[in-house]
């Protein structure tokens, strides 16, 4: 059998690196032609709903909450099975985490985000969505707090956030790492992102403590997110 060298962290570090600066007219061109279908087949039967009512999508009484609130529910679950793997695999030191966790807390980010669109879709009329969110005003209106749909809200931006900080504070050492392999504008905006990382052991055990601590936040989060959600039905 060959022998083969171990990779090292550099060559990682390297090819990732090169896949990020060195890109051409082709990677642009597809990037923006993937997005301008994907803008396309959302805002398309969006604005034909706001034209014609919520009635397009087959909502009606008693159907009033139809498939968006069905897909609602989809999409948070299927959040949980990123950020919540990534923890408890984390707390366990599972050796075999690190192939796959960055990836499985960026699909709890994305679909958060789908999720927290389906909300806003279903409102209907998406121009009064800061009705959801209390401030004081002038007429002294307040969001009905007993509605689910301020259950959502409320849970969507609770998980939202804890979920986005977990994510980037596992990102900072690779922020630091494109950092010290760019230039231009891209060096200054990784700088920026990485908060002076140098790798020191402090700033490893700093990392690995409040990695820690937010996974075990995260954990109840996730079962109280889905918990406080199920009640929409």
């Amino acid at each position: 059998m060959a022998e083969t060298n171990d990779l090292q962290y550099a060559d990682v570090h390297r090819d990732v690196v090169r896949s990020i600066v060195e890109t051409g007219p082709r990677y642009y061109v597809t990037l923006v032609t993937a997005i301008g279908v994907t803008l396309l087949c959302f805002f398309f039967p969006w604005f034909y709903q706001l034209y014609y009512g919520l009635g397009a999508a087959g909502m009606n009484h008693p159907t009033v909450w139809g498939t968006y609130l069905a897909s609602f529910i989809f999409w948070i679950g299927l959040s949980h099975s990123g950020t919540l793997l990534s923890c408890v695999l984390h707390l366990t030191n599972s050796p075999w985490r690190k192939a796959m966790y960055r990836s499985a807390e960026a699909m709890t980010l994305f679909s958060l985000m789908v999720a927290a669109t389906f909300v806003m879709v279903h409102v209907g009329r998406p121009w009064f969505i800061h009705w959801a969110v209390p401030y004081p005003n002038q007429m002294e209106m307040w969001p009905n707090f007993r509605s689910p749909l301020m259950f959502d809200v409320m849970a969507i931006t609770t998980y939202l956030t804890g979920s986005s900080i977990f994510i980037y504070i596992g990102t900072i050492p690779d922020f630091a790492a494109v950092r010290d392999r760019t230039t231009g504008w891209r060096n200054h905006m990784y700088a920026l992102l990485s908060l002076g990382w140098r790798g020191t052991d402090k700033e490893w055990h700093c990392l690995h403590w409040a990695y820690t601590f937010l996974a075990v936040l995260i954990i109840p989060l996730a079962v109280s997110v889905h918990s406080i959600v199920s009640w929409d039905f």
